[in-house]
């Protein structure tokens, strides 16, 4: 039975019980505690020197909440992709587009005011309509908008 913690299988490479701790680092008999730091890098104290600061960026944000029903949000954007009068789809490929869908956005909807209602979302809302429904989105090849494809017919809804 073999106990003395080696892992290596006695060929070195593991904890070894003879490890001298008056040999490390600095040379002189002791530990290195500066962690390779160089003395320019130390301050007169032997500690490290502050970093340096930078300016504060001022960032614009909502202050004011907004309010949307993210339900409505969903019923307003899949009656709407619906809607071939909303949202044509595009004869040669059979897909929606979600900028076009966007821009098209009634006015009277019930799920908030159309300023309160942001382009990111409404994507959301969009990804959980493609889950619920089987839809498709993908980019395109401009990366400008999103085709929405594979909506299902009004005679097979």
């Amino acid at each position: 039975f073999d106990d003395d913690d080696d892992f290596g299988g006695g060929g070195g490479g593991g904890f070894d019980d003879e490890y001298d701790a008056g040999s490390g680092g600095d040379g002189a008999g002791g530990f290195n505690f500066t962690g390779g730091m160089e003395d320019s890098q130390l301050g007169a104290d032997g500690l490290v020197a502050a970093p340096r600061r930078v300016e504060r960026i001022r960032v614009d944000y909502a202050r004011a909440t907004k309010q949307v029903d993210v339900k409505e949000l969903k019923a307003t954007l899949w009656d709407s992709l619906r809607d071939p009068r909303v949202s044509p789809a595009d004869p040669a490929t059979g897909a929606h587009s979600f900028h076009a869908l966007l821009a098209d956005f009634p006015e009277d909807n019930a799920a908030g005011a159309t300023e309160d209602i942001s382009v990111h979302m409404a994507f959301i809302c969009m990804l959980h309509l493609a889950n619920e429904h089987g839809l498709s989105i993908t980019d395109r090849d401009s990366l400008t908008d999103l085709d929405i494809s594979g909506l299902p017919t009004l005679a097979a809804s």
